[in-house]
């Protein structure tokens, strides 16, 4: 089993090098490390080239800006190894990150996706916040539905996954490109998560995933997913209403008013529905996530009341074993001091 890594960097020279070097760092033997510099306009190719020097696993090319995507199918066309694994270019990888991975695949070779958790840090001096996902396939594919259950920063796949012009990524995504290739690889992939943090995800103002969030282009990108999977998944046509109601049902924190929870039971029943009558989701997988989703849609909730409470305890969904017994106590507690 052979690795090699890839890394897509446009103006990433404030951490380029020491993201670099984390990968060069792995205790588990690389095949190669491929770094394409995307047109950047700072020192990204001088950076690179100095850690790079003498280090006869690196390739280094330099290509015109054209995005994240088109960059890192550029660097897949070079991969020799048996699997692909991402490396960002201004995260850092724990030195552990590639034979942890390796570890859990040789024990479930079935797995042809795999990923860990995240630790997301703004000083590199400070413990950062950590972020899991779910571990088995069944749950990650349940939730693809509704947002992106791997992180990328943090994945290796199978090299032969790719199509044979090694156009893996979409070049019409600039923030979603990664969750529009698991829902797309949904149907023959197999995925899993390690619990264990294996990268630490710098958060900074110039990344890109701040720059599409404050643009709205992340939204509209995930609305264009939601609409495809919904519909050759569970035969969904949704509404521009309908996906309006899923992205906050994507939302785990989104404030609920009471009237919307009417329509929120409802679409989410709708999706239960479908997947019964379709059989393409794993059922318990996917009325766990739907549990979650409901339980928490109530947690943040405005101005809840005994109604509200009623309707709660009214579906299916809150009964299933999603969340504690004693969360959903806290629930009624709260509700009942409001």
């Amino acid at each position: 089993m052979t690795f090699s890594v890839i890394m897509a960097a446009w103006n990433a020279g404030a951490h380029v090098g020491e993201a670099l070097q984390s990968v060069l760092a792995q205790d588990h033997p690389l095949r190669e490390v491929i770094v394409i510099d995307d047109g950047s306009t700072d020192d990204t190719w001088a950076r690179v080239r100095e850690v790079a020097s003498g280090d006869a696993r690196v390739q280094v090319m330099h290509r015109e800006n054209g995005g994240f995507a088109a960059a890192a199918n550029q660097a897949l066309r070079e991969v020799r190894g048996d699997w692909v694994v991402v490396a960002d270019a201004d995260d850092v990888q724990l030195s552990d990150r590639v034979s942890r991975l390796a570890a859990t695949v040789l024990r479930h070779p079935e797995v042809t996706v795999c990923g860990g958790a995240v630790e997301t840090f703004t000083d590199a001096t400070r413990p950062g916040v950590t972020s899991t996902m779910p571990m088995e396939h069944d749950q990650i594919r349940a939730g693809l539905l509704f947002e992106s259950t791997i992180f990328h920063p943090t994945v290796m796949y199978r090299a032969d996954l790719m199509p044979s012009d090694r156009a893996v990524y979409d070049t019409g995504f600039r923030m979603a490109m990664d969750y529009d290739l698991w829902t797309r690889w949904a149907g023959h992939a197999r995925f899993r998560n390690v619990p264990e943090v294996v990268t630490r995800y710098r958060w900074h103002d110039a990344q890109l995933t701040q720059s599409s969030l404050r643009s709205g282009r992340s939204d509209e990108e995930r609305r264009r997913i939601w609409r495809r999977v919904l519909k050759e998944a569970l035969g969904i046509q949704a509404t521009d209403g309908e996906l309006e109601l899923h992205q906050a049902g994507a939302m785990w924190r989104a404030v609920w008013r009471p009237e919307a929870l009417t329509r929120l039971d409802g679409w989410l029943h709708r999706i239960w529905q479908a997947n019964r009558e379709r059989r393409v989701l794993d059922g318990e997988a996917l009325g766990m996530d739907l549990g979650r989703r409901w339980f928490w849609a109530f947690r943040h909730a405005q101005r809840l009341g005994t109604g509200e409470l009623m309707r709660f305890w009214r579906s299916p969904l809150a009964w299933n074993r999603a969340v504690s017994l004693r969360s959903k106590l806290g629930l009624m507690r709260r509700i009942g001091r409001g």
